[in-house]
């Protein structure tokens, strides 16, 4: 990822717009909703780290991950997409629907998740909303009695295995978006529905991605690739090219930096 992150920079990319195919969590989505991530959270993430630089070198703060200029652009014209996807989905039994303030649990893979663990990622997400919920003036001020009750604080609720770009395209200063494709129930299928599989996921995405160009194509109607972006990279390229891809042992500056040169090959091959 770092490497396709790179020959994008290498290129001068300046948006990205990341499409994720999802499970639902919460149980406002359904199989064919698109979610426009707007905050996520990371379960247990290994192998490689989502930055640039040496851990514990520069400390950053990455948010908002998602660029609200291009969040903007997407809402304002979901309403009218939405017409063209309900006639895309015609008698599939995919619901058409849009969710703008998308909260993502992101997980290693490649196993998809257990029915207790999605379970505990809803309940946490529940307790988090109630807490801010509370927070706010007028707020909820008592405490949910039953686990129905607690259950409606999860909303716009996915799980999925991408949008760790989101991390590294912050950094160089790229803006960066993302919509959720909701393919199934996950671990957790009403009855009649069915359990996540593979087979499933890539027979609903054959409709649901069509349904995201959809979306994109009507943002692009409108799409001004010149107008001034709010986004800065977040530290000086030049101050941290030497020791972001060195070990301790070679880090002497003239080590070879296998990361840039596999992202130059990445980029000559994109042709962007």
């Amino acid at each position: 990822m770092k490497a396709y992150m790179q020959a994008l920079r290498i290129k001068n990319v300046k948006s990205i717009f990341g499409i994720s195919a999802a499970g639902r969590i919460s149980q406002d989505v359904n199989p064919g909703n698109l979610v426009l991530l707007n905050e996520f959270e990371t379960i247990g993430l290994s192998g490689e780290i989502d930055t640039y630089t040496e851990p514990g070198l520069i400390e950053h703060i990455y948010e908002p991950y998602f660029t609200p200029r291009l969040r903007k652009e997407i809402i304002k014209v979901a309403d009218k997409a939405q017409k063209e996807i309900t006639k895309l989905y015609g008698k599939t039994g995919l619901e058409a629907k849009f969710h703008e303030d998308g909260f993502a649990t992101i997980v290693n893979g490649p196993r998809y998740g257990t029915k207790a663990e999605e379970n505990k990622y809803r309940l946490n997400r529940a307790w988090t909303n109630f807490y801010e919920q509370s927070l706010q003036p007028n707020g909820v001020e008592e405490l949910p009695q039953k686990i129905d009750e607690l259950l409606k604080y999860s909303h716009d609720h996915v799980i999925m295995m991408t949008a760790r770009e989101a991390f590294l395209a912050r950094e160089y200063g790229m803006e960066y978006v993302n919509i959720v494709h909701c393919t199934d129930y996950s671990s957790s299928p009403p009855k009649g529905g069915s359990k996540v599989n593979q087979k499933l996921v890539g027979n609903v995405s054959k409709t649901t991605g069509k349904a995201v160009r959809i979306l994109l194509k009507h943002m692009f109607k409108n799409w001004n690739p010149n107008e001034e972006r709010d986004i800065t990279p977040l530290w000086d390229e030049e101050f941290i090219d030497v020791p972001y891809l060195t070990s301790d042992k070679d880090r002497d500056g003239k080590a070879k930096r296998p990361l840039k040169i596999l992202a130059g090959h990445i980029a000559d091959y994109l042709g962007i």
